[in-house]
């Protein structure tokens, strides 16, 4: 779980933002809260952008994962990421 205190507006400011998304139906799960959501998320190494084909990330543990939310939990206010794991993976060439 990530952690931010507002969306970014800054682009040297690093953590959650918002942009312009073409994904209008992005998945919640039970503890995320409708508002706020976000769009991508930056970082010192890299900026996740949900609009883009650049939403896959490696996992630590190599798992391979589709992120199609940043919302915001109910429970405490964190920023949560959420997304789907690849169950099979093989090479492409």
């Amino acid at each position: 779980m990530l952690q931010s205190e507002q969306p970014v507006h800054n682009p040297n400011v690093l953590g959650p933002f918002n942009s312009q998304c073409k994904l209008k139906n992005r998945p919640l799960t039970l503890d995320a809260a409708n508002k706020p959501q976000f769009t991508g998320w930056k970082t010192k190494q890299f900026i996740l952008k949900l609009n883009n084909c650049d939403n896959c990330v490696k996992m630590k543990n190599n798992d391979i994962v589709v992120i199609e939310n940043i919302a915001t939990s109910k429970l405490d206010g964190n920023d949560i990421i959420i997304g789907r794991k690849y169950d099979k993976l093989s090479d492409f060439f």
